[in-house]
């Protein structure tokens, strides 16, 4: 893909997004060809804008993995590995929330829900 020298949007981040997914690099694509800054802070702030999404999707999406970790065990019954793989959910949710990824409420929800199938487990 060629992408013009006028662009604030290095080809290196271009492709390291389009690498990572293809939702991570229509956005980038969209704002990199289609950018509607005209000043240099502006752009700069684009550049920002898009590098700290790409951060926060992939925040989330760790947060996401590790709750999906401790719904296994407890389907399969181990509640021992449940609550080792509890903690870590705590930890990413309360991380999350310091960083405005997730609401307070949401991530309070989250471990409440978790903490509840870990106790019904036999």
């Amino acid at each position: 893909m060629h992408v013009p020298n006028y662009l604030s949007i290095t080809h290196s981040r271009i492709d390291k997004a389009q690498n990572k997914s293809q939702n991570s690099a229509s956005f980038v694509l969209f704002f990199g060809v289609f950018s509607l800054a005209n000043t240099v802070s502006a752009k700069k702030r684009a550049k920002q804008a898009v590098i700290r999404r790409e951060r926060n999707v992939s925040q989330k999406s760790t947060m996401r993995t590790a709750i999906k970790k401790v719904l296994k065990p407890i389907q399969g019954g181990d509640k021992a590995t449940s609550r080792a793989t509890y903690k870590e959910v705590v930890k990413l949710a309360d991380k999350a929330v310091n960083k405005r990824l997730v609401h307070a409420n949401k991530a309070s929800r989250i471990k409440s829900r978790l903490n509840q199938r870990i106790k019904a487990t036999a």
